[in-house]
């Protein structure tokens, strides 16, 4: 920290030692440590204390410029008065500059004398015989009337002075005394016994304007306290979560009694006089419970370890040590647990362990009720009377409806006459989803109880749109598709921006956890981001960012969206990709249903594009690519489907090659001239003209090149596949297209893509563009998809056309997770013997295991599983060994060609030559 610190010291000074004293940490928020600096040759330390805040919110408030405006007003000081430090994304502030305390730059002159500081809280300094306290808050005007409450009702206390609410500052006459901390013995005990009479007066006398404390305030702080245990000492985060839910429900049965507290009771409030004590320290009074102030004194007695002074300060106070005290006393122990991080003690996990252990020894029995670590607010929350002090209103029953263990919960609250809907958060993101729902009105939420961490919605009846979505009625698609456009069209800015960078990251964040398929994921991946580097128009809207169709309830036929925690100022494809992603999750789900739910989906891209005509199908594609990735990361069971799926959106690896001009390539790749070439044909066939054309080069080889055609239409984006060859071919190709699909190869089980326009001028044929992976890329993960292969050429050598397809292998045949077997490239197609199709498939299935593992038995599972899915049709061809033997010898000649193939050829010839030799 002092390499860090030093090129922020001012000059002809000289930084010795930084010491931390004290920490303030807010786990995925901020944190604050505070540091006692030595300067060579300068008397005494100077504090300081530097911020660091999660993302880039240390960058946004230096950019803002107010906290300079402020150190500007500090005078000579032996380190900059604030500075920006970027490598740790943090903000360095040195006293008297506390942004949350701005008074304080002006009252610590040289004449005052510091006495106590908490940065960003309050602090105490000393002006000869008066004191002034400063607060980050508007309490100032309250503590100084309690303490002219507390001194007219004959208790003493500090003399109340002066209240300056604009500087938030309170100032009240020093009083003498020796604080009863430092006493021992008999003159502790004597002490206490004051003390505990002085308190039972406090609580006889009445206080206006105090705020009042409830059990559902007590619960708040409770779960917070048992949420710090849990950040510093995850393995005791359920006892934690359990003390304070037994407290609070022990709490709960104690209503009733109200009176004016001292809130912050403890030996180190009492200061004792030559005619007695005397109270300090009025800033957390408060109406409570009057054993509120009696167990946090126990708790502090408890952690002296003097049982005497126990019931010496309750006979002060005229109680007997009462079993209904414990709970107040257990719940003191567990909020100051973690007061020995916050002095960084120097033991202080053990110290942490210590106090949770005598706030557990303090409770008389444990519920043994089951806890979240995470969210200990739940015990408070399934608490009926809790939630009724909290809302005002009686809860007559609270029951949870769906709970995420570590994460989050909903509740369902029953009140009389109408119902509410809670959610409660691990997180802090409380407040901002309330601010969210406010400005969106979708519906408008009834409030956000801080303390407990509960977000309270009116009850939103309606019908899950699943069913309707199963069943393919476009009509409900369409209006979903409306109610979304809707939401982005909402005038209102929400706080929160959502960029691609922060998509892409999340989602980086997923896969390195993988386990399953993680190879795979990461390939997708990548993948991805080369697609991302592509400029697109990323605008900002308020989008939902977690929209799928368990999302939306339908009242009337009106779609109602719903849980828009996620909800921020982003892209509108996102949802659009969102909710059609899930979709094709759901077609997963429920693959008998497949065909509707497509029918859905495409209803719903129609309906959104129409009404959003700078919608960029490219982004669309790619967006949903990335959530079907996320789904597979989430869905482990159908992690393989969901990655061809994802798979089958990116776009293809396109070769690098240099263009010559006037080529037939450079015409293959000129998306205008391919539009004025294809327009008509693809407008017969799909029924809406393309306006626009861009061309993805996918292979380029021996004269022949493969371009895949993205064609925008007013119905959303269409994909075609064009082949171009040199020579002026293509013609079989056409023809073994149409003869395939007037055959019988355009159903839902197996087929080839339909014919769109042949040039044989041209030499250029373009179909349909097949969706999903190639059999080649899955086959290391699902052997078993080889079944499809099988089935597929069974059927085609079966169907009467009298063909063999010529060059029949893996990568020619695309396995979608929904929808037919589809096989390409009928380049080679000719009459011929049925056996010569069968042995290339498994001769290169062979090659492969060679080729990527050493072994040739590598796909045996997959060659297996192509016979029987062959033999599922028909019985496998015979095969001679003359039509083996040519198979190997040509896949030989294609593979003695460099270093690299070279073993894969001789391995080839050999077993050509083994074949003859039999």
């Amino acid at each position: 920290m002092r390499t860090l610190l030093a090129p922020h010291v001012t000059d002809g000074c000289r930084l010795v030692s930084v010491r931390p004293a004290y920490v303030r940490y807010k786990p995925g928020t901020s944190c604050l440590v505070q540091y006692e600096l030595d300067f060579a040759g300068r008397p005494g330390s100077t504090l300081a204390h530097v911020k660091l805040f999660a993302g880039v919110r240390a960058q946004k408030l230096w950019a803002k410029g107010s906290l300079q405006q402020l150190a500007a007003q500090n005078g000579s000081a032996p380190l900059a008065s604030a500075a920006h430090l970027p490598e740790l994304g943090a903000v360095l502030h040195t006293f008297p500059v506390d942004p949350a305390l701005p008074a304080l730059v002006a009252a610590a002159s040289p004449a005052a004398e510091l006495v106590r500081y908490k940065p960003g809280r309050k602090a105490l300094l000393r002006y000869g015989p008066a004191y002034a306290k400063l607060y980050d808050d508007e309490r100032a005007p309250l503590v100084f009337a309690a303490g002219r409450a507390v001194e007219a009702a004959g208790i003493a206390t500090a003399h109340p002075l002066a209240c300056f609410p604009s500087l938030r500052m309170a100032v009240h006459a020093e009083v003498a005394g020796v604080p009863l901390r430092d006493l021992h013995g008999g003159a502790f005990a004597a002490g206490v016994r004051a003390a505990g009479e002085a308190l039972g007066a406090l609580h006889a006398i009445a206080v206006p304007g105090l705020p009042r404390h409830t059990c559902a305030d007590e619960a708040g702080e409770l779960a917070a306290a048992a949420r710090a245990v849990a950040t510093l000492r995850p393995e005791l985060g359920e006892d934690a979560a359990r003390v304070a839910a037994d407290v609070t429900d022990l709490l709960a049965e104690l209503a009733g009694e109200t009176t004016a507290t001292h809130g912050d009771f403890s030996d180190d409030q009492v200061l004792v006089a030559a005619d007695g004590v005397v109270l300090l320290d009025f800033d957390e009074s408060r109406a409570a419970h009057p054993w509120r102030d009696v167990g946090n004194f126990l708790a502090h007695l408890a952690l002296r370890g003097d049982d005497a002074a126990r019931s010496s300060f309750l006979d002060g106070y005229g109680l007997t040590d009462d079993e209904r005290l414990r709970p107040f006393e257990a719940g003191a122990l567990l909020k100051l647990a973690v007061a020995p991080f916050r002095r960084l003690e120097a033991n202080w996990p053990i110290g942490l362990e210590r106090r949770l252990a005598l706030a557990r020894g303090r409770l008389p029995s444990t519920t043994g009720r089951p806890v979240d670590a995470a969210l200990p607010q739940l015990a408070a929350l399934t608490n009926p009377s809790v939630v009724a002090a909290a809302l005002g209103r009686e809860v007559l029953a609270a029951t949870i409806v769906r709970h995420k263990p570590g994460r989050r919960c909903v509740l369902r609250y029953e009140l009389d006459g109408s119902v509410l809907y809670g959610k409660t958060y691990a997180s802090d993101r409380g407040p901002r989803v309330f601010r969210n729902l406010q400005a969106l009105a979708m519906p408008e939420p009834v409030a956000f109880l801080a303390g407990l961490r509960l977000l309270l919605q009116p009850e939103v009846r309606g019908t899950p749109v699943r069913a309707a979505l199963l069943a393919g009625e476009a009509q409900v698609a369409a209006r979903i598709a409306e109610a979304v456009h809707a939401l982005h069209r909402r005038p209102v800015t929400l706080a929160r921006e959502h960029a691609l960078a922060d998509e892409l990251n999340a989602l980086r964040i997923r896969i390195e956890a993988l386990t399953e398929h993680r190879g795979r994921a990461q390939r997708c991946f990548a993948r991805l981001e080369r697609a991302a580097e592509e400029p697109c128009s990323w605008r900002s809207a308020p989008v939902h960012r977690d929209l799928y169709h368990d999302q939306v309830l339908l009242d009337d036929g009106r779609p109602i969206l719903l849980d828009l925690d996620d909800a921020a100022m982003s892209e509108p494809a996102l949802d659009v990709a969102n909710f059609l992603a899930h979709l094709r999750l759901l077609a997963l789900q429920e693959p008998q249903r497949r065909v509707d739910v497509a029918k859905a989906a495409a209803a719903f891209r129609s309906r959104y594009a129409a009404l959003d005509p700078l919608l960029d199908p490219r982004l669309v594609r790619l967006l949903e690519a990335g959530t079907l990735l996320r789904l597979a990361c989430i869905h482990a069971p159908l992690g393989r489907p969901l990655l061809r799926e994802c798979e089958a959106l990116l776009p293809a690896e396109a070769p690098a090659v240099r263009l010559q001009p006037g080529s037939q390539l450079e015409g293959a790749l000129d998306g205008r001239a391919v539009l004025d070439l294809a327009a008509a044909s693809i407008e017969k066939h799909a029924g809406v003209r393309p306006t626009a054309c861009r061309a993805f080069l996918l292979r380029h080889k021996k004269g022949r090149a493969v371009v895949l055609y993205r064609f925008e239409t007013a119905a959303g984006e269409l994909a075609f596949i064009g082949k171009w060859f040199a020579d002026g071919g293509g013609t079989v190709a056409a023809e073994v297209h149409t003869l395939l699909r007037a055959r019988g190869f355009a159903g839902a089980d197996f087929a080839v893509a339909a014919p769109v326009l042949h040039d044989p001028e041209l030499g250029v044929l373009i179909t349909e563009a097949a969706e999903g992976p190639s059999l080649r890329d899955v086959l290391d993960d699902e052997p078993e998809q080889a079944t499809r292969a099988g089935g597929w050429l069974a059927r085609f050598h079966g169907c009467g056309a009298l063909l063999t397809h010529g060059d029949f292998a893996a990568a020619d045949v695309l396995v979608p997770a929904r929808g037919p077997t589809v096989v390409v490239d009928f380049d080679n197609a000719a009459p011929g013997d049925p056996a010569f199709d069968v042995a290339n498939f498994e001769a290169t299935l062979e090659l492969r295991g060679l080729r990527r593992y050493g072994d040739p038995n590598a796909f045996a599972a997959a060659v297996s599983a192509f016979r029987s899915g062959y033999e599922e049709y028909a019985p496998l061809p015979p095969l001679a060994p003359a039509v083996e033997a040519l198979v190997w010898a040509r896949l030989a000649e294609r593979n003695l060609r460099g270093k690299p193939a070279g073993a894969i050829g001789r391995h080839a010839l050999a077993r050509s030559a083994s074949v003859l030799d039999r």
